[in-house]
């Protein structure tokens, strides 16, 4: 692990194996799910009508019902881009379904058919894949065709960054 060691104002990075940081005492961080507030402590949430409101948390009914139904943010502007996030993925969802025209994914163990998605790639340029009997959790839903995909490429580039964070 790289890790900054300053020494009379200049930095560098000393590259240091796991283990020994281990031994040393050190813990490796342990990922704890989702950020939930502490009492008193204030928190963001996207409402049911599409607006981002703020509550301090002490643990009432309305608190523990947030929680249990929505996803709660440290910031205004974390709560603004889940929000954003979800209008972008609306959006180009319901372009795919007019697109598609009734069409529905079939993920049967006899299915020839491609059902093609889009991802972003490690430039974080889009294109499309397909696949035949995955059941891939996807905020985008699949498209009929090819030809479907590319044209939401070109129609929706602005909420697919948004959807894909590039």
């Amino acid at each position: 692990m790289k890790l900054p060691v300053t020494i009379k104002d200049q930095t560098i990075e000393v590259d240091i194996p796991e283990e020994k940081l281990i031994a040393a005492g050190w813990k490796k961080p342990v990922s704890k799910g989702r950020w939930k507030p502490q009492v008193n402590e204030r928190y963001y949430f996207v409402t049911s009508y599409g607006d981002v409101d703020a509550y301090s948390f002490c643990k009432d009914f309305n608190d523990t019902s947030i929680l249990a139904t929505s996803i709660v943010h440290k910031t205004r502007e974390e709560a603004e881009k889940a929000l954003e996030k979800q209008k972008a993925i609306i959006r180009v969802n319901d372009r795919i379904d007019e697109l598609n025209e009734g069409w529905e994914p079939d993920f049967g163990r006899d299915n020839m058919e491609r059902n093609h998605y889009i991802e972003s790639d490690s430039y974080g340029q889009f294109c499309t894949n397909w696949d035949r009997s995955s059941t891939r959790p996807m905020a985008i839903n699949y498209c009929k065709s090819n030809v479907v995909a590319e044209q939401i490429i070109r129609e929706c580039e602005a909420d697919l960054k948004v959807i894909f964070e590039v």
